[in-house]
């Protein structure tokens, strides 16, 4: 029995090892952003500063190059940090262009997951508003899944990715972003992989 479960989870660790896809920043931006609409993709950032590098740089992408809305929900930072970081980054924030336009919206992960309002309720008139209200070509979503290892809530989180689809039937591309501490650790290996063969795309990206 022993034996049987070593080779269960070898074979698992190999799966996952073929299945997740390693990304420099750069690629990884490239590879979703020409993807078409309906991608649901999971992303793994090893630290704060590689997510900073590759939600900067792929927000600016896709406004400005896909004229999309981006609904940008951070976890491991708060929202005026995540702010500060895109402002930096020479991408405009509340005060000045992009959210006053409503081409980025930045709410706390926390908020967003267990609040009040449904989340896939949410996403249905975001999505709506966009093509219909803005006239823009779709939606980008990028969420730090952090939240529900905060709340301990390891089962609430499975049930949420699999009440998604593994490709969306709208104009939109979900990413499910997680630190690598979180999937790594917190997750069973069984459950990464189930996780992974949900997602239409499933990348690791490189430290910066």
């Amino acid at each position: 029995m022993i034996y049987t479960n070593r080779v269960k989870g070898c074979f698992i660790i190999k799966q996952l090892a073929n299945k997740i896809y390693d990304f420099v920043v750069d690629d990884a931006v490239e590879e979703i952003g020409n993807s078409k609409h309906g991608l649901h993709c999971l992303i793994v950032y090893p630290n704060l500063e590689t997510f900073r590098v590759f939600y900067s740089k792929y927000i600016e992408r896709q406004i400005n190059k896909e004229n999309e809305i981006i609904l940008f929900c951070p976890f491991y930072e708060t929202v005026g940090t995540a702010r500060r970081n895109l402002s930096m980054k020479q991408i405009h924030t509340d005060e000045l262009q992009y959210e006053r336009d409503v081409s980025l919206i930045i709410f706390d992960s926390l908020d967003q997951y267990f609040g009040k309002m449904s989340v896939r309720e949410f996403i249905g008139r975001l999505v709506e508003f966009s093509v219909e209200d803005k006239k823009k070509y779709g939606v980008s979503i990028l969420s730090d899944m952090g939240c529900f290892f905060f709340k301990m809530r390891h089962r609430q989180l499975m049930d949420y990715e699999f009440s998604l689809p593994v490709q969306f039937d709208m104009p939109l591309k979900g990413l499910c972003v997680y630190n690598e501490l979180d999937f790594d650790n917190r997750l069973s290996d069984e459950q990464k992989l189930d996780m992974v063969n949900h997602h239409g795309l499933s990348i690791r990206l490189q430290s910066v």
